[in-house]
């Protein structure tokens, strides 16, 4: 079976099993990836906002 092949196989059998279009359940897959990489980026920026503290520095304050 060629790669094609499975793909179209695979998309035939989870559009019809959510029973939705096979163009609405690509755009699902697209906006979610989409979400993902942007809140990956989110968590990239708030990493080098945010500078780690040693969990005993922050005993120490209370």
């Amino acid at each position: 079976m060629t790669t094609i092949k499975i793909v179209e196989s695979f998309l035939y059998k989870q559009t019809l099993e959510k029973k939705v279009s096979t163009i609405d359940y690509l755009t699902s897959l697209i906006l979610n990836k989409m979400d993902f990489l942007e809140i990956k980026k989110d968590m990239k920026t708030l990493k080098s906002e945010i500078k780690p503290k040693h969990a005993h520095l922050l005993l120490n304050k209370l």
